[in-house]
């Protein structure tokens, strides 16, 4: 009993967002700058099968405990097959806060193209953005320093 007594509170503190996930499409990419558009935000690239996205996944939610106002949206290139594993992650790494997308079916290499012409798939891929839609491109897992150097910049 006295066991069942911390089990119910920790789980009854957990966080109740549901994230959502929609379907990155063709013109998708565009919704995203147009709905940020004026805002500093940073958008990652990642999958099930990347074991450094997880790695990544875990310090941006750490991350967005300290800094509660970051724009942050994650991009799954994984399939919507894979949604039900896709939510359990993002809430698991504490980014259920973060605008998510997964890859449609359609092509990914034409869905990459349209978001970055040089961009060939490596994982984590993250892109920075300022608040005049001004972009930088990271490929690999982010610094916990570098991204935190960013935030007060653009605040």
């Amino acid at each position: 009993m006295l066991l069942l007594s911390y089990i119910i509170p920790a789980a009854a503190s957990s966080s109740t967002v549901q994230p959502q996930l929609s379907t990155f499409l063709p013109g998708s990419y565009e919704t995203i700058i147009n709905r940020y558009q004026g805002k500093p935000f940073l958008m990652v690239f990642w999958s099930l099968d990347c074991p450094p996205c997880f790695q990544e996944l875990a310090m941006l939610g750490k991350l967005i405990e300290s800094h509660p106002a970051l724009n942050l949206v994650l991009v799954s290139t994984d399939s919507p097959d894979d949604r039900k594993e896709l939510l359990s992650v993002i809430n698991g790494k504490g980014v259920a806060n973060a605008e998510a997308w997964v890859f449609s079916r359609a092509s990914s290499s034409r869905l990459r193209y349209e978001v970055d012409r040089i961009w060939y798939g490596e994982l984590p891929r993250s892109y920075f953005f300022d608040g005049q839609q001004n972009r930088q491109a990271v490929s690999g897992v982010l610094d916990q320093e570098a991204v935190e150097l960013w935030l007060r910049e653009i605040q």
